[in-house]
């Protein structure tokens, strides 16, 4: 077989393979964005990088790791977003550890009643008392910190942590605070049945 022949099967393999593989998707809120996040993280087709957090050790190896949240594009009524976790290794790799679909509520324009919906929306929405009910989210290191309101002046914070024997963030403690009263703790406990994060739901509380 000659050269020539050689460098057509290598081409034309080579197209095969590429033409076979999705394009990475990295459309971002905005191009500085787009920069902070490792080249190897791709998104599906028809979704967005809408914000990312400082890089920080999640799993305890002394490597950072990335957390982002990304959602479709444009963003609708009824979506979700999503918040995505990545390991780093020592080689710059980067491996998907989790993606939260339940930390942040249905996305809604406005959770104001007067803003109009379909049916199947308005009854989702209805639940939520007219208010998007999170309050405050903070990742830091191992450490999940998810604040949301149930009631009136009552907000709740459930505290997190990543545990490598689950591969997952438990909960380690709830307050209940008052808020009009410069954070009165109305109640704080530790739970003595084991919750992942992914048994969170707005809804139980609301």
């Amino acid at each position: 077989m000659n050269v020539n022949k050689i460098i057509i099967i290598l081409l034309t393999f080579s197209l095969t393979y590429s033409y076979g593989q999705p394009p990475c998707n990295r459309d971002s809120k905005t191009p500085q964005l787009a920069k902070r996040i490792p080249a190897s993280i791709c998104l599906p087709t028809g979704y967005n990088f809408i914000f990312d957090y400082p890089f920080m050790d999640i799993n305890g190896d002394s490597i950072k790791d990335k957390i982002i949240e990304w959602a479709r594009n444009p963003l609708n009524d009824g979506d979700t977003i999503f918040i995505s976790v990545y390991i780093g290794d020592k080689e710059s790799n980067w491996k998907l550890l989790k993606t939260f679909k339940n930390i942040y509520p249905v996305f809604f324009h406005s959770y104001n009643y007067e803003y109009k919906l379909n049916k199947k929306l308005s009854n989702i929405r209805a639940r939520y008392h007219g208010n998007n009910p999170l309050e405050n989210l903070k990742f830091q290191n191992d450490l999940i910190e998810l604040q949301f309101k149930t009631e009136e002046n009552i907000n709740i914070i459930n505290y997190y942590k990543y545990k490598k024997e689950v591969n997952n963030w438990i909960l380690i403690r709830q307050k209940e605070i008052d808020v009009t009263t410069e954070f009165k703790i109305l109640r704080d406990e530790i739970p003595q049945e084991l919750q992942t994060i992914d048994n969170f739901n707005y809804l139980d509380y609301l």
